[in-house]
This record gives structure tokens, C-alpha cells and sequence, in this order.
């Protein structure tokens, strides 16, 4: 005998639901793969822009690897800084020994891109960070604190404030030592190397 339930409009809706683990398992399909999914795609939008590094941390950063190699440069040469002739010489001294030969340490990061927009294929074999001539060969210990030993250039760019490194090993701004000091630099072009070769 039939029950009361058990009529054909209840049959038809029971074999049109799914099977118990079908439903669970589009449950888990939602929770562990869609929406994971969504979330690693919206990351990928939003979060490259929330944590990319400000150009000035990154400069700050270089200048003071190349501020450490100096220093190292000194202990192995009697306290003395390297004998440059040019503001971007210094990385014949440094390179190899002291510092890595990396475009992204020896380059400031604004030069980095406007020289990446001219040629990208290029490969930088000069710096941006310039060294002030004044204290060429001089003695690092009897350097004033303040005194300014690398600058960095802005490639002429009027909305770029350049940062300097004081031989106490600190980056500062020009504006914000506490008494002026010389800086004497040679704006020799940065020299880059193709495929083909040299080129000025």
C-alpha cells in the first residue's frame, strides 16, 4: 500500500535531485577551487601596486652596498678611497671584488627605466650613482661625517631629487646636511654595451 507522501509528483522531484555526494562535491569545488581561484586573481590586480618599493627606498639601498664596498675598498688600501679620474670611474675600483655587477644596484631607479625606454636590449656597463671628485684618494677617517662621497644622478630630470651618501655611511638630501659642502662631479655620458659593442 502507498503511502500518502508517495505520490507521483514526489517521485518525479526526488529523481531530479542530486545524489548526496554530488552536492558535496560541488561544495567543495566552490570553496576550494573557485574561490581561491577569485582571490589569487584579484591579488594579482591589486597587489603588485600596494607593495611595489618606492624609487627612493631602492636608491637609499644602493647607495649604501656601494657605500659598504667603499668602505671595504679602504681597509684593503691603507684607509684610502679609490683614485678616480671621472664621477662614474669608481666602478672599475669596486665591481667584481667589492660590488656585484648588477644594472639594478649600479643604477639608479628612474635612470634604470629611461635607459630600458631608449634600448632595452642594452646591457649597463656604467653607474648613475656619480662620486664626488673632491674626495678622490682621500683618506675616509679624516672625512667629515657629513661630507658627501656619492650623489645620485637624475639624468636631468627637474622632478627627481638627488640623494647623496656621507662618508658616515648615512643617504640624505643635499638640502638637509647641516652646513654645505662641495661636490664636484663629471657628467660624463653612461656608457652601454650592445651586442655589437661599445658605445658612448
Amino acid at each position: 500500500m502507498r503511502s500518502a507522501k508517495d505520490t507521483p509528483a514526489s517521485r518525479k522531484s526526488r529523481s531530479t535531485r542530486l545524489p548526496m555526494f554530488a552536492r558535496s562535491t560541488l561544495w567543495y569545488l566552490m570553496i576550494f577551487v573557485a574561490f581561491p581561484m577569485v582571490m589569487a586573481i584579484a591579488g594579482g590586480l591589486f597587489l603588485p601596486d600596494c607593495h611595489r618599493i618606492p624609487d627612493r627606498v631602492i636608491s637609499e639601498a644602493n647607495l649604501r652596498s656601494i657605500g659598504a664596498a667603499l668602505n671595504a675598498y679602504s681597509l684593503d688600501h691603507g684607509g684610502y678611497l679609490p683614485p678616480v679620474e671621472t664621477s662614474r670611474g669608481w666602478v672599475g675600483f669596486l665591481t667584481g671584488e667589492y660590488l656585484r655587477t648588477d644594472p639594478k644596484l649600479l643604477l639608479d631607479p628612474l635612470a634604470l627605466k629611461q635607459l630600458q625606454k631608449k634600448d632595452p636590449s642594452l646591457a649597463i656597463s656604467k653607474t648613475s650613482y656619480l662620486f664626488n671628485l673632491d674626495v678622490t684618494a682621500a683618506k675616509l677617517a679624516d672625512l667629515d661625517p657629513e661630507t658627501p662621497l656619492m650623489i645620485s644622478d637624475n639624468l636631468g630630470d627637474p622632478g627627481s631629487r638627488p640623494l647623496i651618501l656621507t662618508a658616515s655611511g648615512t643617504c640624505t638630501f643635499p638640502e638637509d646636511l647641516s652646513r654645505p659642502y662641495s661636490v664636484r662631479i663629471s657628467l660624463e655620458p653612461i656608457a652601454t654595451e650592445s651586442k655589437r659593442g661599445m658605445k658612448p
